[in-house]
């Protein structure tokens, strides 16, 4: 079936019949729409057959009303409230994203690249609550990029529209298959690289063409780019530099689509050798002398690098399963086993690093290349000096070791034959944001994604784990999230660090709120059992700390100075009996009303009798099921604080900076959390009440009910604390939650 006629033709038409588009560009798009699943506004744009800006003002004129460029929609700044209006799964499934509220005469502007749509405008007016819906035209990417940007929290959203405008070129496909190449320049920092005009024949489609085993070694030499070695198409190629990303996967079918019209038939595929692993790339200036074939690059990659081998193609998929990830996490684990202070870090990088790259979307592949390298990334590196890169940025000692040992991980794993992701990722997290880091001294996005995010992940996790960091102290999330922001823009990317702020800070956050998190206290000289048990509890919220023997124990106790809820203690310890320890402990304050579980491989009845009467709660012999034990641990627990033994739940306390108030009524909604949240302002003070999730009261000075709410709903600065214990005697808001914030952020948008 012909695309004529379709709804996916229709711009292309309209534009046709307005003779904005002329015959053989109308032929050329019908041709690229066959073989892409894109829209026609962005395919005309990509393909260079016309400008965005040159687009959106003929459709403005057929549908007569005003454009939006993708440039001003990425620099919008958007009130949340309004963006709230249109739901991200409305949004999406209708192609829509609300940019403007008029209060007064209850408007929304929306872009959309339907403005003519009236059945869709409707559904928009009923979901948004809107008198009347404005549509304004705008590209299809450029909409879905700002869905991604203001729903999803995506920084990287608008990214694919900053990178064309990095590269100048244009080629013309002669009718015999020749390629006439304009001038290129291409855009590097300060400096351009001019070739004269040239001309070549077509060679084979990309997908027929091999790397070169020799291309790192090009690149390694910082050969630049000449003009024969430009991919010979149209403009509808993508250059190799930079990578297209994740929604640009139908570039590869547009570029396909245009040689059909003018190349001759692609040769047989020779049958090629397996290349030996590449190198990770080094050089700062790409070789455009072999290219790899079309494929959707990893975002993580922003180096060329030879296209694998197919042999290699297991290799790279045994990265992206979770058996993998889990065995990487037992065995580096056990390896940290040796410095004690930097016990379970590379697990907790991986962790961190994936929950970053879940927020921001990343596909599959790059989500497990993240996750590896914050696995591998201190591989080798268990010197004097834990190497991140804040450390040896500060610091020459550590500056010096890291420039010795930075691919060290890499060089270990020689034989794994990593994915390109994970090696630029390892290989690049000393790199500063300024362009002052090693070993290339990239700056900026030339930074690997991969090696930008696992510089401040592991700078984190050092800061919040390692007594001996910098500070010679374990910093909190905010603290340590402070001390990142000081060299926001020049080791760091800024965008990055408020993307982990944003996460780390209202996560922690959230957690607490959420959830009773208990303090848990492992003593087992065996870094095997201990190791799993550990992961497993931390997995089910717990916060747990690792002793060897039961000296270190008491040392623990004493550094951190912190009340354990739990203790999972072994009989046999290096240095003392663990029955002995235990009525040590119930002597000392710490350790008079601590739960406490004897998890041992002697199975005695002697034992297990001198355990009980010590008022031990359980008596495990070994090996048993983690899972079944922290089940069992958490159920024991849960009974414990009922009956009043326990302390009860805790509280939470924090401030509104890090988590404002709509998104804490929202946490303990959703959560179905019942107590008393009290919340102070400036010289104000004031209460919400909450049953299971339902707001059943607010009282703030003498004002109560919904109107209180709304009053408080104002707070932007100041604390909150949370008491569980509270219990409302009834509820007397009948309001919902999410209909008492959507009233309240409306009055103060109005400034009611």
């Amino acid at each position: 079936m012909s695309a004529q006629g379709t709804p996916k033709m229709k711009v292309v038409d309209l534009l046709h019949r307005a003779q904005i588009l002329q015959r053989p560009q109308y032929e050329r798009a019908v041709a690229l729409l066959h073989a892409t699943s894109e829209r026609a506004e962005d395919v005309l744009i990509d393909n260079e057959i016309l400008s965005e800006g040159d687009l959106l003002k003929a459709l403005s004129g057929i549908y007569r009303t005003h454009f939006v460029s993708a440039e001003k929609l990425s620099k919008a700044d958007i009130p949340r409230a309004t963006v709230q209006m249109v739901p991200r799964r409305v949004a999406e499934t209708l192609g829509v994203f609300p940019v403007l509220f008029d209060r007064q005469t209850s408007v929304l502007s929306v872009v959309t690249p339907d403005p003519d749509n009236a059945e869709m405008l409707r559904e928009v007016k009923l979901v948004s609550g809107a008198r009347d819906v404005k549509a304004f035209v705008a590209r299809p990417a450029a909409v879905s990029a700002a869905i991604r940007k203001h729903h999803a929290g995506d920084v990287r959203a608008f990214e694919r529209f900053e990178r064309v405008t990095s590269y100048d070129f244009g080629q013309q496909v002669l009718a015999d298959g020749r390629v006439m190449a304009a001038k290129e320049t291409f855009k590097r920092n300060s400096s351009t690289i001019d070739e004269d005009m040239a001309f070549e024949r077509l060679s084979p489609p990309p997908a027929q063409r091999r790397s070169s085993p020799d291309d790192d070694d090009d690149l390694m030499r910082g050969i630049r780019p000449s003009a024969s070695a430009v991919r010979a198409s149209s403009p509808d190629f993508d250059m190799p530099v930079p990578p297209p990303l994740p929604n640009q996967r139908a570039s590869v079918k547009r570029a396909t689509a245009d040689v059909s019209l003018s190349a001759p038939p692609p040769p047989r595929e020779m049958p090629r050798r397996e290349p030996p692993s590449p190198p990770p790339v080094r050089s700062r200036a790409p070789s455009f002398d072999s290219l790899p074939p079309p494929q959707e690059p990893s975002s993580l990659m922003m180096r060329v690098v030879p296209e694998p081998a197919p042999s290699a193609e297991r290799s790279v998929h045994a990265f992206q399963n979770d058996t993998t990830i889990e065995l990487l996490t037992v065995m580096v684990s056990l390896l940290e086993n040796a410095r004690q202070e930097l016990r379970g870090h590379s697990s907790q990088v991986a962790r961190l690093l994936r929950r970053v790259a879940e927020r921001m979307n990343l596909d599959n592949a790059d989500t497990y290349a993240v996750i590896v390298a914050g696995h591998i990334h201190d591989l080798g590196k268990m010197g004097q000096f834990h190497l991140t890169a804040l450390n040896c940025s500060e610091y020459e000692g550590h500056r010096l070791a890291a420039q010795k040992a930075y691919d060290t991980p890499l060089r270990l794993l020689e034989a794994v034959r990593l994915p390109p992701a994970i090696r630029n990722a390892v290989f690049h997290m000393y790199e500063r944001f300024d362009g002052k880091g090693f070993p290339d001294k990239l700056a900026g996005k030339e930074i690997p994604l991969g090696g930008r995010l696992l510089a401040v992940a592991d700078t984190y996790a050092d800061l919040t784990q390692n007594p001996r960091n910098p500070f010679r102290k374990v910093l909190g999330p905010a603290e340590a999230m402070d001390v990142l922001h000081k060299h926001r823009g020049t080791i760091f990317d800024p965008a990055i660090l408020d993307l982990y702020k944003a996460l780390v800070l209202g996560e922690d956050m959230k957690a607490k709120l959420l959830a009773n998190r208990h303090r848990a206290l492992i003593v087992d000289p065996d870094p095997e059992e201990s190791t799993v048990l550990e992961l497993r509890m931390v997995e089910q919220g717990f916060d747990v700390k690792i002793a060897r023997s039961a000296d270190a124990a008491r040392r623990l106790v004493a550094m951190e100075g912190v009340e354990f809820d739990l203790v999972v203690c072994e009989v046999e310890l290096p240095d003392a009996d663990g029955l002995a320890f235990l009525s040590e402990a119930r002597k000392e304050r710490w350790g008079r009303d601590v739960a406490w579980i004897v998890h041992t491989q002697k199975q005695g009845r002697a034992e297990a009798q001198r355990a009980f009467d010590l008022g031990a709660m359980d008596f495990v012999a070994k090996p048993v099921q983690a899972d079944v034990l922290v089940a069992k641990i958490k159920a024991m627990l849960e009974q414990r604080s009922q009956s009043g033994k326990g302390g009860g739940a805790k509280g939470v306390s924090g401030s509104l900076r890090e988590m404002g108030l709509p998104d804490i009524v929202q946490v303990l909604f959703h959560g179905r959390k019942t107590g008393k949240l009290n919340v102070k302002s400036g010289g104000s003070s004031g209460e919400i009440h909450f049953l299971e999730g339902a707001i059943a009261n607010a009282v703030l000075g003498n004002i109560s009910g919904a109107d209180a709410f709304y009053a408080m709903v104002r707070f932007q600065d100041g604390e909150f604390a949370l008491d569980p214990s509270f219990v409302p005697p009834k509820r007397l808001v009948a309001e919902s939650a999410e209909a008492l914030l959507l009233e309240g952020m409306r009055r103060m948008d109005e400034g009611l």
